[in-house]
């Protein structure tokens, strides 16, 4: 669900997130597995990331990589196996980790090396296919809390609920961080050049 499309709340310069894709997933319905679109909702309403297209969605599926091969960085949000409860962990990942879907001894790719066969990918295979595919692949970052319980439930448990304010601000961080690293490497355009 695309909570906050791109350029929504930004004014006419793009706004500070311009170019960035946030997605939050989980399920809803098995208590702290939905953390990651509640964080997701809370992004969607916070003005810092004014020009950020910010989405809630159930898993990530392959039909996420032509929107991630368009923008320059890709936030994936959710909870975090192997992680304490509660705990907020940033990792960058790179296309094509060591497994592209979840269970898959393959590592996600079709016996020839293409592309996973499947609904349902990882974040590097999700970033792996917008290179294969499009020939693009943004920068990405993993935001994941740990999960207490992911046992049928519509509530996050109270550890996790306290986690997602901690979980916002590292997405904002990780969002200024690029944008500053973008606003240093622009080179400026004096007056009259480039016109001809």
């Amino acid at each position: 669900m695309n909570l906050r499309p791109a350029g929504q709340g930004e004014a006419a310069g793009g706004g500070p997130a311009a170019g960035v894709l946030v997605v939050g997933y989980g399920n809803p319905l098995r208590s702290d597995d939905g953390v990651g679109p509640v964080v997701a909702e809370r992004l969607a309403a916070d003005p810092r990331l004014a020009g950020a297209e910010v989405r809630a969605e159930h898993q990530l599926t392959p039909e996420l990589a032509m929107d991630a091969s368009q923008v320059s960085l890709l936030v994936l949000v959710d909870a975090a196996d192997g992680v304490p409860a509660g705990d907020v962990v940033v990792r960058d990942l790179a296309p094509w980790g060591r497994a592209g879907i979840a269970g898959d001894e393959s590592g996600g790719r079709a016996e020839e090396g293409g592309p996973p066969l499947t609904h349902h990918v990882d974040p590097s295979a999700l970033i792996g296919l917008a290179a294969a595919l499009w020939g693009s692949a943004p920068r990405t970052v993993t935001v994941g809390i740990g999960p207490a319980s992911l046992e049928l439930g519509e509530t996050l448990t109270a550890v996790v609920e306290a986690a997602v304010p901690r979980a916002v601000e590292a997405v904002v961080a990780i969002i200024a961080a690029h944008a500053g690293a973008i606003a240093a490497t622009a080179v400026p355009i004096a007056a009259g050049e480039g016109e001809g």
